[in-house]
């Protein structure tokens, strides 16, 4: 079995490591689809792989003191077009841990590596009153490793995703 635990906290940055403007990561070509919202919106559940050699250490958040571990594409795999504002929930559920990155088209980045470390490594990021348009990234903790899964976007906060429990669990 894998110790994930060295994973699931990023390197400090350091002056040779090349940070990443959320505002600057491409937005197109889209990896699988995209994905309208609008009032009627409950649920979608979308398959989709997850992976990358982009480090996610390496996009500078809105918040500075948030970071996240783990390997995304630059490019997105989904595009959410959010008509009218309303809270979202989105969690990847993989067969690997897994990270999640949303950008929105101002360039303010959210990122997710693990519900609780100790009983569930599927991502969750939960994007108040949103509205506009959404990048998703997905990615693994391990470079160019792929996990296979589906994406769930809804506007139930209460919704969790499956159990993925740390390896050796």
């Amino acid at each position: 079995s894998i110790d994930l635990s060295t994973y699931l906290r990023p390197p400090a940055r350091t002056a040779e490591m090349q940070v990443i403007a959320a505002n600057s990561l491409p937005t197109s070509p889209i990896i699988f689809d995209s994905l309208n919202i609008d009032a009627e919106f409950t649920t979608s559940n979308l398959p989709a792989s997850a992976g990358g050699t982009q480090p996610v250490s390496q996009i500078m958040f809105a918040d500075s003191s948030e970071s996240c571990a783990g390997f995304i594409t630059l490019e997105p795999a989904f595009i959410m077009n959010v008509e009218a504002p309303t809270t979202l929930r989105l969690f990847f559920e993989g067969d690997a841990a897994s990270t999640i990155v949303v950008t929105d088209s101002q360039g303010t980045a959210y990122c997710d590596d693990v519900v609780e470390a100790s009983e569930n490594l599927n991502p969750v990021i939960d994007l108040a009153d949103a509205q506009g348009t959404y990048y998703v990234r997905l990615g693994t903790f391990m470079p160019e490793t792929i996990a296979i899964g589906s994406l769930t976007v809804t506007t139930d906060t209460s919704t969790e995703p499956v159990v993925l429990a740390p390896a050796g669990s």
